[in-house]
């Protein structure tokens, strides 16, 4: 298996742009959620070069007098770049210019924090609901809550059932969020964690992968 520090990604909110810089330094992949920062478009070039991976989130939330809205990318910051894209606001007037750029790679992430039936398949409800080409996307990130082992198995299913399809399959909750750990080793792409400011009360810290 790929050495565990490759695939996680340090989330940051409520940070200064130097700690950001620090981070993007040190750990090379990181996650922008860009509604819980203050950075300029200038700022997130400097992060871009420094890091080797940036996921932007939130594209959805800023409002339309944002300047990153403006922002345009060149070829070597795209090799970089993931932009997650929110199943319910694909159709988003500020994100579906990048869902439309084939030279863009982008995340469809799916969050539920509500508890799901224990026959339901999420992947086939998602490409249902979505009625989109999943083939648009790199990655395919589902995060719900899962309350028994039950769920947490179907939730582990989608690795074998679709094994073409890269996927971030994250348990909610804090009574599996141990568990992101045997998501990574069954397969998942990429993890999310935190240093300084975690995203939920039940992301696990940098430090807490290397420790079981």
């Amino acid at each position: 298996m790929t050495n565990i520090k490759d695939k996680l990604i340090i989330s940051v909110i409520n940070e200064s742009f130097e700690k950001i810089l620090k981070f993007a330094n040190i750990y090379k992949k990181i996650e922008l959620r860009l509604s819980k920062l203050n950075l300029t478009n200038e700022e997130i070039f400097q992060v871009i070069k420094c890091a080797e991976l940036v996921v932007i989130k939130d594209i959805t939330e800023l409002d339309d007098t944002n300047n990153f809205h403006k922002i345009s990318f060149n070829n070597e910051q795209l090799k970089k770049i993931f932009i997650d894209c929110p199943f319910e606001k694909i159709d988003n007037k500020n994100l579906i210019k990048y869902i439309k750029e084939p030279n863009i790679k982008k995340i469809l992430s799916y969050h539920n924090w509500s508890k799901f039936k224990k026959n339901e398949n999420i992947f086939s409800y998602l490409l249902e609901k979505l009625e989109i080409k999943i083939s648009k996307y790199s990655i395919v990130k589902i995060a719900v809550l899962v309350e028994n082992i039950d769920e947490l198995n179907i939730l582990f299913s989608l690795f074998a059932k679709y094994p073409n399809i890269n996927f971030i399959l994250i348990p909610l909750g804090k009574k599996f969020q141990k568990n992101r750990i045997t998501s990574l080793e069954l397969g998942s792409k990429y993890m999310f964690c935190y240093i300084n400011n975690p995203v939920t009360d039940c992301q696990l810290h940098y430090d807490d992968y290397f420790c079981i």
